[in-house]
């Protein structure tokens, strides 16, 4: 979820926080079903957490993509909200998961 800075000024999802880093993915359609979006975010997630010392990471998943969902849980990530983002033909929602090394809570 997005914090106000002390200034007062509301921080984009996208902006760097000290100790948090995010993960997005594709998978190529034909390859899609095989496992490897799951197997590569458990890897990244986990080298994040326990290899580069972050606390968080962070993932964002269109809520009517239902397999991007379900790696997000498969791989340990939490739902901690969502948001919405404006364009140009409507609007969208982004499902917001984090997963959090176990000396820090989500």
């Amino acid at each position: 979820m997005a914090r106000r800075p002390a200034h007062g000024r509301r921080r984009s999802p996208h902006e760097p926080v000290p100790g948090r880093g995010g993960v997005a993915y594709s998978v190529f359609p034909a390859r899609r079903g095989h496992g490897i979006a799951p197997r590569a975010v458990r890897l990244l997630a986990s080298w994040a957490l326990h290899e580069l010392g972050l606390r968080q990471v962070l993932l964002e998943a269109d809520e009517d993509n239902a397999a991007s969902i379900r790696v997000a849980e498969k791989c340990g990530f939490r739902r901690t909200g969502s948001r919405t983002e404006e364009q140009g033909d409507g609007s969208r929602t982004l499902l917001l998961f984090a997963r959090a090394t176990a000396r820090t809570s989500t």
